[in-house]
């Protein structure tokens, strides 16, 4: 079995680091072997003039979802291994719009504007720069952009999920989609602005990456469950949130903790020592057996002292169909510092729920 630098804690060492490193100079090749070193090559994509983007990112998308199908199922790369990302309908729609434009008036993307800027195209050098000006105006206005990037929060969204059906047909949609898309971008003459169907007799290579691609979807058992329906977890709370923070933790096991399963997963002598009210100790190779008969559908939260653990057993609890899991943000020690630190050793002043929390907690730990 692989681990990877995301499960073992470990994404801001220097091995990662440099592994980082090592795959981005190996992208930026690729990039520029697909002919993706060119903004005319990028841009011609919007003007039907060339499109080698569409064809590119196709098959690199198919490859890789085929790719980490087959290794987890063959549990060299187990589910959990993989770090992912938050759903956020509402940003993606806004940051692919800006995204787009930026595209069509620059002719690069970010990444590919990194390999034409190491290639000495001065167009990618203003692009990058005016990159940083954007991040910069981003992060000055964060407080502004915030609730927009937040907007249409579902969790973990996926989209067999999303759909409720079974992975394998989500695979083989997705590879019925990119085989179709592939086949029309080979057809269309872009000199010509019109489709030449005489190129079926040709690309043998594509004839066979698309044959392999629609055997391997066809084979491929599922993976997950059906789920439908949209589950909320907390009415005060987004449902779509993955985590909670230390200050929302603590108002509801001061106003209804029977409503949450708050769960310790570290280990048995750390929560002996010390826990939280209510938390119950489960080890995270016991949350499955222990949880899977009665709370799929529980509001759930995870704590340990950190978030990694946490955050990683709460996406594996979802991917095996529990609907409302959240890990504590910051862990435990940041709902030490937010919660029960005492007024005297705070910056600045208790403000009235701060102070009902503290109250709370001082009566608690008695």
């Amino acid at each position: 079995m692989i681990s990877t630098f995301f499960s073992q804690g470990a994404l801001s060492s220097g091995a990662a680091l440099s592994a980082a490193f090592g795959v981005g100079l190996a992208f930026g090749v690729a990039l520029e072997l697909a002919g993706f070193g060119s903004s005319r090559r990028l841009s011609g994509v919007f003007y039907f003039r060339d499109l080698t983007v569409v064809k590119v990112m196709f098959s690199a998308m198919m490859t890789a979802l085929l790719l980490i199908f087959l290794l987890e199922k063959s549990e060299i790369l187990p589910a959990q291994e993989f770090y992912h990302m938050a759903t956020f309908y509402g940003g993606s729609i806004i940051g692919g719009l800006v995204f787009g434009v930026g595209f069509v008036m620059g002719g690069w993307c970010p990444g590919t504007a990194a390999v034409g800027a190491a290639a000495g195209k001065i167009d990618a050098w203003i692009f990058i720069v005016g990159s940083m000006i954007g991040v910069l105006f981003f992060d000055w206005g964060y407080r502004i952009f915030y609730p927009l990037s937040q907007w249409g929060a579902a969790g973990i969204a996926t989209a067999d999920r999303t759909l409720g059906i079974p992975f394998s047909a989500m695979l083989m949609l997705m590879s019925l989609a990119a085989v179709i898309v592939l086949w029309v971008c080979e057809l269309w003459n872009p000199d010509e602005k019109r489709f030449v169907f005489s190129r079926l007799r040709e690309n043998r290579m594509l004839w066979v990456f698309c044959a392999g691609l629609m055997i391997t979807a066809t084979l491929a058992p599922s993976l997950s469950k059906p789920v439908s329906g949209e589950v909320s977890f907390f009415s005060d709370i987004d449902s779509g949130a993955d985590h909670i923070d230390s200050g929302e933790l603590a108002d509801i096991l001061m106003e209804d903790p029977e409503s949450i399963l708050l769960i310790d997963v570290r280990p048995a002598a750390e929560y002996t020592a010390f826990h939280l009210p209510g938390a119950v100790n489960i080890q995270p190779q016991e949350l499955l057996p222990q949880l899977a008969r009665d709370f799929y559908d529980f509001p759930m939260v995870l704590y340990s002292n950190g978030m990694t653990h946490p955050a990683q057993l709460r996406n594996e609890l979802m991917r095996n169909g529990f609907q409302d899991v959240r890990f504590l943000t910051d862990g435990l020690n940041g709902f030490l510092d937010a919660v029960v630190r005492p007024a005297s050793l705070r910056l600045t002043p208790l403000s009235a729920q701060e102070q009902k929390r503290l109250e709370w907690w001082n009566q608690t730990a008695r």
